[in-house]
């Protein structure tokens, strides 16, 4: 067995360390949530390993997590013009959830995201009912203007 040099030369990211959101972040949510799992997919991975075996394993599960994480980083950098490193760090710098807990957290947060959509649909529902209302009330003013131009 032998032990693996983590990415970049960076401490391995103990389990469960991973950032919902991490600031300056130049990704997309779906790219920040994605490289998230990936994360603590790759954590967990590495702290079995060294909990079964003493180390992290090269060429390991823990290994092939670390270098997918770096795939898609490397990806995610290129769609946004910016150095794989500085996507690595920031997704390394965060601290902390289980990916239960982030699971918990993005339902949290699609559901917060559904009510705020639903209160600008009703607040649209609102404005255009008010528009609604103006429109009627300049068509009921203009036809008893025009009826009086007709009587004159």
């Amino acid at each position: 067995m032998t032990v693996e040099t983590p990415i970049h030369g960076t401490k391995p990211t103990p389990s469960g360390s991973l950032p919902v959101h991490s600031e300056g972040l130049p990704a997309s949510r779906a790219e920040e949530i994605t490289l998230g799992m990936l994360k603590a997919t790759m954590a967990n991975l590495q702290a079995e390993e060294s909990r079964t075996y003493g180390s992290t394993l090269e060429g390991g599960a823990g290994s092939t997590a670390a270098q997918a994480l770096s795939a898609y980083a490397a990806a995610v950098a290129q769609q946004h013009g910016v150095p794989t490193t500085e996507i690595l760090q920031k997704v390394h710098k965060g601290v902390a959830a289980d990916p239960a807990d982030l699971a918990e957290k993005l339902a949290q947060e699609g559901q917060d995201m559904s009510a705020m959509g639903s209160d600008v649909s009703k607040g649209i529902a609102l404005l255009i009912e008010k528009a609604a209302e103006k429109m009627r009330e300049a068509s009921a003013l203009a036809l008893h203007e025009f009826e009086n131009e007709a009587r004159s």
